[in-house]
C-alpha cells in the first residue's frame, strides 16, 4: 500500500524549502525526487529580474537545499534513494531561452 500525501508551497521562497521539509520529513521517507522547476523565454535586454529571481532560489536553491538536507537526515538508513529531474530543456539550445 502506498501512502501519498499532497503539501504545496511556493519554493521559489527560500524560506519555504526548509519549512516543507520539517513538515515532511517526520515521514518515513524512502525516496526524495527533485522535480520542481521552471524555464523562461525572451531577449536578455527584456527579462523580468523578479521573475528570473524566482526561478533561479526555485531550480538552483530549493533542489540543493533539499538534496542537502534529505542526505544529510536519511543517509544512513538502507534503501533510501535522491533522484534529481532536470528538463531536457537545460540540454537544448533554444533561441530567447538565454534564463
Amino acid at each position: 500500500m502506498l501512502d501519498i500525501v499532497v503539501k504545496d508551497a511556493d519554493l521559489s521562497v527560500p524560506q519555504n524549502v526548509f519549512q516543507l521539509y520539517e513538515n515532511i520529513k517526520l515521514y518515513p521517507l524512502q525516496t526524495w525526487i527533485n522535480n520542481a522547476g521552471f524555464g523562461n523565454y525572451g531577449s536578455v535586454g527584456n527579462q523580468d529580474l523578479e521573475k528570473i529571481s524566482r526561478m533561479l532560489h526555485l531550480n538552483v536553491e530549493a533542489l540543493t537545499v533539499f538534496s542537502s538536507l534529505f542526505v544529510r537526515d536519511f543517509k544512513d538508513i538502507e534503501g533510501t534513494q535522491l533522484i534529481n529531474v532536470s528538463s531536457c530543456g537545460g540540454y537544448t539550445i533554444v533561441p530567447n531561452a538565454v534564463t
